[in-house]
């Protein structure tokens, strides 16, 4: 999908962020990727080496495009909407990090109606 086809509302960007991680395995290589990259970052400054901070990056990406090729084999998101895709990717962290199931709003809003229905 390119850059102009991709919603700017951030909620209906998760929605697709989800879409394109539906598999486990490949959110749990994003979890390990964005925890790596701030594990480096924060080790730059406790050793005062700055330079290390450019693996930051390298390191991240490398366990969510492996996710992307590999196991879900898509295109990152990342590619044309590299920030957006970014603090999905924090999201995505933080939820997991704290136990809870990253849901779409619009899955959420599917099983809502399909209660009201007696589905």
């Amino acid at each position: 999908m390119s850059a102009d086809h991709l919603p700017t509302d951030p909620e209906e960007f998760w929605n697709i962020y989800l879409n394109e991680h539906r598999s486990v395995a490949n959110r749990w290589l994003h979890v390990l990727g964005t925890v790596a990259s701030w594990a480096i970052f924060v080790t730059a400054f406790v050793i005062q080496n700055y330079w290390v901070i450019l693996l930051a990056p390298l390191v991240g990406y490398l366990f969510a495009w492996t996710g992307h090729l590999f196991v879900e084999k898509n295109k990152p998101l990342t590619l044309n909407a590299p920030f957006r895709s970014l603090k999905c990717d924090y999201r995505l962290t933080f939820l997991t990090l704290i136990g809870q199931s990253p849901k779409s709003n619009l899955t959420v809003a599917n099983s809502e109606e399909e209660e009201s229905r007696g589905d």
